[in-house]
């Protein structure tokens, strides 16, 4: 087996190593050495290898030698930087010897200086005790004359007591003998004036009977123009209600949850306006105050319900527009199976605007999959819409827009036939139909 691989290795490096012969005389003999290719390689390999490791030895021995003078190098530097910083460290030492020699001397002269304070000090202090005992003696002295002061004027204030009183007394005896005459006065003039009332009131009840039959006319004439007034506001009031009501169950939306929610955030304020008076004739009468209270709690409601489909996305998207395909099962455009459509397509001319149908807040503006261009809009209680294949948009993520505001122009975007709009509405998520809330726009705009 080795034989035959090793002819078969000879046969093929016979090419460029062909085999050779070695002929070896001496005086007895002649011998003869054939070398096969395959030895001639062995042989090279053999060669080349010793010049190889003698080449890498050499190299190596080299590159020993270098980094050991680049040793030398750096360690004379090293102790060269090492001397330096001794010199400087024995400088500073000179230096920290000199300075706390003088800071010595300086504690020296302060102690000295301190015990010359503290002995004026000492001094002050013998000093100070002295003014405090003169002090206290002063004291006393001054408390003593404020007691005599008090008492003088404690005697003072009882005397001037005294003689307010006296005076008071004095005048108000005066004041009698004066009030005596303006009443004799007085008692003359009474009776002049009753004699003159008298001959007064026969004419004065004449004209009170009068008067009274006025105001009874003007009494009916305002429980009439009150009982119209009350009338007018009911048909008014009966009216917007059941238009608004009828709006919101033709969309089938859940009225109370959206009315509570509107009234926790504007805490019921708002209502068409009453004049005042008008509303202050109508709670006199406490006949009327159910009929009132009635009618205030519709004007309540009605309110209510405008603020709440202010927010809530009746409107159109677009305008002139013909609806291509409606929400719900249809025949998919593009590859004609039966798939769920969740909005509605309105098609139209290319670049023609498309507006929020509500107030509310840019949720995302950019491409989504299949919708291409899309903007989509949040709004009040959970709503939201989506307006797709656009052909540009004119909002940001983050924008507040109103109902009308143009958000971004007709297209062909993304998986589509051809120019059209595709509106979505959603409740919490969940698509509804859009021609409900359309529709419903026309009774509420």
């Amino acid at each position: 087996m080795l034989q035959r691989l090793s002819e078969g290795v000879n046969r093929r490096l016979a090419f460029l190593f062909p085999e050779r012969r070695l002929i070896l005389r001496s005086e007895a003999s002649t011998r003869y050495f054939r070398v096969s290719p395959l030895a001639q390689v062995c042989a090279a390999a053999l060669v080349v290898a010793g010049l190889g490791w003698t080449g890498f030895a050499s190299l190596k021995l080299a590159q020993t030698a270098i980094r050991a003078s680049a040793a030398t190098e750096r360690l004379a530097a090293t102790e060269a930087a090492y001397e330096a910083r001794i010199a400087t460290l024995t400088r500073k030492t000179i230096q920290a010897a000199e300075a706390l020699s003088i800071a010595r001397r300086a504690a020296h002269l302060s102690t000295a200086r301190l015990a010359e304070e503290h002995e004026t000090l000492t001094n002050a202090m013998a000093n100070g005790r002295e003014l405090a005992a003169r002090l206290q003696s002063e004291r006393s002295r001054l408390v003593s004359l404020a007691e005599e002061h008090d008492a003088a004027l404690t005697l003072c204030q009882a005397t001037e007591n005294r003689v307010a009183t006296l005076e008071a007394a004095l005048a108000e005896k005066s004041r009698e003998a004066k009030s005596r005459a303006d009443m004799l006065a007085a008692l003359n003039a009474t009776l002049d004036d009753v004699v003159t009332a008298r001959d007064d009131a026969a004419e004065t009840t004449q004209s009170l009977t009068l008067q009274i039959d006025e105001l009874s006319e003007e009494i009916s004439e305002r429980a009439a123009r009150q009982d119209r007034l009350f009338t007018q506001l009911e048909d008014a009031a009966a009216a917007s209600l059941g238009s608004l009501e009828s709006v919101f169950e033709e969309t089938g939306v859940k009225l109370d949850p959206i009315l509570d929610a509107v009234r926790r955030e504007h805490g019921g304020a708002g209502g068409p306006f009453l004049p005042a008076d008008e509303v202050e004739a109508l709670s006199e009468d406490a006949d009327d105050a159910p009929r009132l209270a009635a009618l205030m709690s519709n004007l309540e409601r009605v309110n209510l319900l405008r603020i709440a489909a202010d927010r809530m996305p009746f409107g159109r998207p677009a305008t002139s527009v013909r609806y291509t395909s409606p929400f719900g099962v249809r025949q998919d455009p593009i590859n004609g199976r039966r798939a769920r459509h969740t909005g509605l397509d309105m098609a139209g001319r290319r670049g023609s605007p498309i507006h929020a149908t509500a107030a509310g807040k840019v949720a995302y503006v950019g491409w989504r999959r299949g919708y291409g261009k899309v903007v989509e809009i949040e709004h009040a209680f959970g709503y939201e819409t989506v307006y797709a294949h656009l052909n540009r948009t004119r909002v940001k993520v983050g924008a507040h827009v109103e109902r009308g505001d143009r958000i971004g122009d007709m297209g062909s975007t993304g998986r589509s036939t051809g120019t059209h709009l595709h509106y979505e509405v959603r409740i919490d998520g969940t698509p509804v139909n859009p021609v409900k809330y359309i529709e419903a726009a026309r009774n509420v705009l």
